[in-house]
């Protein structure tokens, strides 16, 4: 795979463990960046985890995760907004 490029001289549990944080940032960046296309994050993910042969035995925790960065995010991002919203709707009630 490409990411293993990243890696040739690290052998044993130390390339592995590189790989997996690659692949995990590499993963966040495809969710992050695909959230809000018509295929959504999770299309995305499940093709990239395919093509990196990411195990399986983790990755529905992975993916929630990532999920759930992707709503603090936008949480963040729209703080401001999401306070005027709720000020709006309690001076209507």
């Amino acid at each position: 795979m490409y990411v293993d490029l990243f890696c040739r001289k690290i052998y044993g549990k130390e390339r592995m463990r590189i790989l997996s944080i690659l692949k995990a940032i590499l993963l966040g960046l495809i969710q992050g960046l695909t959230e809000f296309t018509p295929l959504g994050g999770t299309g995305h993910l499940i093709l990239f985890k395919e093509l990196l042969n990411v195990q399986n035995d983790t990755s529905v925790y992975f993916e929630v995760f990532l999920h759930v960065a992707t709503l603090l995010a936008v949480v963040i991002a729209f703080w401001q907004d999401i306070v005027n919203m709720f000020r709006e709707f309690g001076d209507m009630c």
